[in-house]
């Protein structure tokens, strides 16, 4: 089973896996593993990016198939960063507030009447080995080593590409051949790496997210690393957390309008999936969807710390100081922004390796106009099984089959035999968000445009 950067002008994330079982990880960039034997392969990504004046911090979840037994990972950076580690809850949390719900043009969840025969409408809410000091190669200055969490990071600074490739092997990195140039690059044009990887003999089997930050605002994610270890294509979603909506700048996107969606009452659910699968690989694939745009509000994030407060063993964020890596998250996320303008942009792409071979700058969008996550589908088909209005929620995100290789589904809240009933699988990340939302009474602050 499959488990579930800084990189902006300053990291990047290059995952390594040793073993041919399935797993996830937590990164972005180039597949690095450490014998030549093994290999794994990155299907799809699930990143976070916050921009402020003050910082930016990439979180980034990488599935891959491979054992994280041995997982290494090394980042393009620019300057020190600073590391933590995170939790998938994290993700769940950002995930859950912002994925797309489709509605059928009345909202109206059909129930039996008492007895039996016929329809009753009532209204229904959608639920939604150790790094060595110094340098031993020329021209590659070890600048800072530490432990974090179950990993060891080391940053480096290098003037020599070739160095730096014989510092990486020599401390078992095994780069693949075709990403020589793309290093060579990087350090051509000044970035230094940061190196993680696990200390050995934890008996990690889940990784953990790590959360790269690095001083001023900076906004250009390196692809060129990506394409490291990928197949033909590589699906990422992708939430910029901000003041404001932010897209790419180098590629085309697009959105889905309501006229374009159709809802089938036999199949209970819209053609939103076929409508973001063929705009996606417009242009080749390299086309991003803006699949929402909304204000949040930092009850999001302290929603997360409350609960690990309370069931810190279920948070993802490990028994070590788990409230204190929830608040450092929080701090990361929202910490430079002004309270009453937080935006979450959620893009969606399928890139082609094609489209890998350059970096991709996120800008400010030049229509600053909110992108709702509810959609209502504006045609139907297939009848009504009542034979009167009915409701319907077509859920789309993580927690089902199919997708984007994370689990994207459009299950949702599904409408079976006068009734409306919950559809697609769930995880323990997801059940910890929704009890944390649920016990806290959280609201969403939605900003109109």
């Amino acid at each position: 089973m499959l488990h579930s950067l800084r990189p902006w002008a300053s990291a990047f994330l290059v995952a390594a896996a040793l073993a041919a079982t399935p797993g996830r990880a937590f990164a972005c960039g180039a597949c690095i593993h450490g014998s030549q034997m093994e290999s794994t392969q990155v299907t799809a990504h699930r990143m976070v990016l916050s921009i402020s004046k003050q910082s930016t911090t990439l979180w980034d979840q990488v599935e891959y198939v491979g054992s994280p037994s041995e997982f290494a990972w090394v980042l393009p950076i620019k300057g020190q960063v600073d590391v933590g580690v995170s939790s998938e809850v994290f993700f769940e949390a950002i995930d859950n507030a912002t994925r797309v719900q489709i509605e059928s043009p009345m909202y109206h969840c059909y129930a039996p009447t008492p007895g039996g025969g016929g329809c009753n409408t009532s209204a229904s809410k959608a639920a939604a080995g150790g790094f060595v000091s110094g340098s031993d190669h020329e021209n590659v200055q070890v600048l800072q080593q530490a432990v974090v969490g179950p990993y060891e990071t080391v940053q480096l600074a290098a003037t020599d590409p070739m160095a730096l490739r014989n510092w990486l092997s020599g401390h078992g990195y095994v780069v693949p051949v075709d990403l020589d140039p793309v290093i060579d690059a990087y350090v051509a044009e000044g970035f230094g790496f940061l190196a993680v990887r696990l200390v050995p003999g934890t008996g990690i089997q889940a990784m953990q997210p790590i959360r790269v930050t690095s001083p001023g605002a900076a906004t250009t994610l390196p692809l060129r690393m990506v394409a490291g270890g990928t197949g033909a294509f590589t699906a990422i979603t992708l939430w910029v957390i901000g003041e404001g909506r932010y897209e790419p700048s180098s590629m085309p996107t697009f959105q889905i309008a309501n006229s374009d969606l159709v809802w089938d009452w036999q199949m209970k659910r819209s053609n939103y999936a076929e409508l973001r699968q063929a705009g996606v690989m417009a242009n080749g694939g390299a086309t991003w969807l803006v699949e929402s745009v909304e204000g949040e509000s930092a009850a999001l994030f302290d929603g997360v710390v409350q609960q690990t407060m309370q069931l810190p063993e279920n948070s993802g964020y490990g028994m070590t100081d788990p409230v204190g890596l929830a608040q450092a998250d929080e701090k990361a996320a929202i910490g430079g922004l002004a309270p009453n303008a937080i935006t979450i942009s959620r893009l969606y792409a399928q890139l082609p390796r094609a489209a890998l071979n350059a970096d991709l700058p996120i800008g400010a969008a030049s229509d600053q106009a909110l992108v709702p996550r509810l959609k209502v589908a504006s045609k139907t088909i297939g009848g009504d099984p009542c034979g009167q209005v009915t409701f319907a929620c077509d859920g789309y995100g993580f927690g089902g089959a199919g997708g984007n290789g994370f689990g994207d589904t459009t299950g949702g809240l599904s409408g079976g035999a006068c009734g409306c009933s919950l559809s697609g699988q769930s995880s323990r990340a997801g059940l910890f968000v929704t009890f944390a939302l649920a016990a806290l009474g959280l609201h969403r602050l939605r900003r109109r445009s």
